[in-house]
Order: C-alpha cells, then structure tokens, then sequence
C-alpha cells in the first residue's frame, strides 16, 4: 500500500480503516506526502508524537491539519520552530501576544517574531527584552520605535552593536553611536563615514595627549 502511495496520494482514498488508523503506516505516508494529511483521522493529529515528526518534516503545510490542541501546544510549538518558524501562523492569538512565550521563542529562531502581533512588537518593553536575547530581532521592529532616542539609547546600553539595524540619522548622531561604542568597540563599524572620521579624530587627539603626559 505504502508504494501505491507514493506513487499517488490519493490511493489513499481506498485504503482501509485499518491502515488509516496505523499509526506508522500513516505517519510513513505523511513523511511521502504532506497532502496524506488530509486522510489521516483526526485522532492521529491530535497525537503529539505523530504530529511532530510530521511537522517537523513539512513545517506549516502539516501544522495546518493538526488539532486545535497541537496548535495551542506550547512546548511542541517550541520544538519545531526550530525548523519551521511558520509554524507560528497557525498558533492561537493569545499565545502570540503571550511575552513570556514570544521571548523564547524568538531565542529558539529569530524568524519567529515576524508572526509577533503588531502590538507586541510596539511595545518598547518588549522589544528591549527581545534585543537582550538577540541583537537581530531589532531589524523587525517598527521604524517609529527606531526613530525613538529613548528606546535606541536603552537598547545601545545593553548591546551596542544593534547600532546595525538603527536608521541612517541614529548612525550618523554622535552620541548616540559614542553610546553605542562605549557598550561595545565593535558597534564603530556601524557608524557612518562622517561619525567614523570624527571618532578616528578622537581617538588620535587622546593618542597624542597620552603620549604627552
């Protein structure tokens, strides 16, 4: 039967109850064919273990057939987003405005907070936190919150070199790139040319002063 299926999914439309319940005929199948989900009985995606190996070999093309407790299923979600952010586009609403759960799930792929809802990704809180965790995850955070002194001078406190995903003016403002800097030599090469002159200059009068004393 298996051979039949791969050779044509909707073989599966004949097949008894008895192979369609089999756990490791139907998980074969689905491994072959994402699509042999859609004559897999629901009692097997509503099961944990049958699913994750499924998803983790399709991501959301098999997350979209799985049970409303699959989707709702914290630390299975957590697993396969490893592989398959997009799982995430199938989670409940109330697990994505969930901070808690956005925070590790963002340390566990980065990609993941592109199914963040709006209104979490607004939040300075938030998106504070999720630097801390992983510098990056500034590139997905609203251009108005990037514009914000405020909340660029916190985040360059933690880690200066998020002066990467920082608007061209904030690259080109001496203190803030001075604050970034001092967080981290590192952030200099995100300076822009002029601000890297001025810093070279600094850094040459301070030489000289040195060598004077």
């Amino acid at each position: 039967m298996l051979q039949a299926v791969k050779l044509n999914v909707d073989s599966l439309k004949c097949a008894s109850t008895e192979f369609k319940t089999d756990p490791a005929f139907m998980k074969e199948a689905c491994l072959q064919h994402a699509k042999a989900l859609r004559y897999t009985p629901a009692s097997l995606k509503a099961d944990r273990d049958f699913m994750l190996d499924v998803v983790k070999h399709w991501g959301g093309a098999a997350m979209q057939s799985a049970s409303a407790e699959i989707k709702a299923d914290r630390s299975f979600l957590l697993e396969t987003l490893k592989i398959w952010p997009s799982v995430l586009h199938f989670a409940p609403e109330e697990l994505l405005c969930d901070q808690e759960f956005m925070l590790e799930a963002l340390t566990k792929n980065i990609e993941s907070l592109r199914y963040a809802p709006d209104e979490l990704k607004s939040s300075s809180e938030f998106m504070v936190s999720a630097v801390v965790h992983e510098i990056d995850v500034l590139r997905f955070a609203p251009a108005s919150m990037k514009a914000d002194r405020a909340f660029v001078l916190e985040v360059l406190g933690h880690d200066g070199r998020a002066l990467k995903w920082l608007p061209r003016e904030m690259q080109d403002n001496l203190n803030v790139v001075q604050t970034a800097v001092d967080q981290n030599p590192l952030a200099r090469k995100y300076a822009s040319p002029k601000i890297k002159k001025v810093l070279a200059a600094q850094n040459k009068k301070n030489a000289d002063a040195g060598a004077d004393w």
